[in-house]
């Protein structure tokens, strides 16, 4: 993990995309392999914000979106666990839709499912920038 200085603006960028993934991943015309996609996306940068917010970033090599899930709970702490585990598990099957057309693997529930714990991240996110890292938040 290699240290680099982040900026407000910097996480205000993130933040936003993150957001803007988790809107289109609720729209119902688009396919359920498309929304469980972005709705993945918007969970993997939340977990990107995390490390950049503690001046971090990882290196895009082997298994980078497993690594940058997974640490998560190393920063804000053990409580995210669980959340880690249903993400990594959301990481295989949307490896397995990008990558073995396994598209058709996508239910309702999954999507569902998905977003709550979505919407879940993006609080405690928020909740630990406000607890360790207020000056990121005027851009918010």
């Amino acid at each position: 993990m290699k240290y680099k200085r982040t900026s407000r603006d910097e996480i205000s960028k993130l933040v936003t995309t993150a957001r803007t993934y988790s809107l289109d991943a609720r729209v119902e015309s688009l396919s359920l392999g498309a929304r469980f996609q972005l709705a993945y996306e918007s969970a993997r940068m939340w977990s990107e914000i995390v490390i950049r917010a503690e001046g971090k970033r990882l290196a895009s090599r082997m298994k980078h979106h497993e690594k940058v899930i997974q640490s998560i709970a190393g920063i804000i702490g053990p409580e995210m666990e669980e959340m880690v585990e249903y993400l990594g598990n959301v990481r295989k099957k949307r490896h397995l839709i990008m990558y073995e057309g396994a598209i058709s693997e996508v239910s309702p529930d999954d999507v569902a499912e998905l977003m709550k714990v979505l919407d879940e991240l993006e609080k405690r996110v928020i909740e630990w920038l406000e607890s360790n890292h207020p000056d990121l938040l005027p851009l918010l």
